[in-house]
């Protein structure tokens, strides 16, 4: 079982509105948007980004399919969350170096084909 680091019970309003925690808010750098996941048992809120967002549930999907429950899912939806956006700036990188080298093949191809031009 997990190690609970902390918790605080706070009010919801007549309007279901509630109050993040200002050590909570700036701990997680919280913007102008929450992700709210519900797994069923429970709430997660957590930091919204654009391209998580179909991540999110997939990770999701994936872990509660592979039995993960209560503290366990929270825990490894965390872990494999934070996995998410280095793997996409990762691959955004490759692809760039990727294309970047394709297209100096492809200029040494068209200079072969028809040369240079000549001033």
């Amino acid at each position: 079982m997990s190690k609970l680091i902390d918790k605080k019970v706070i009010p919801i309003s007549s309007k279901r509105q509630i109050t993040i925690p200002i050590k909570f808010f700036r701990a997680l750098d919280f913007d102008s948007e929450v992700e709210c996941i519900f797994t069923g048992e429970e709430i997660i809120l957590k930091p919204s980004s654009k391209e998580s967002g179909y991540f999110a549930q997939e990770i999701l999907n994936e872990l509660v399919d592979s039995g993960y429950k209560g503290d366990e899912l929270k825990k490894e939806f965390a872990k494999r969350s934070k996995e998410v956006k280095p793997a996409v700036k990762k691959l955004l990188k490759d692809v760039s170096q990727y294309t970047k080298e394709s297209m100096k093949n492809y200029k040494d191809e068209t200079e072969d084909i028809f040369g240079t031009e000549e001033k």
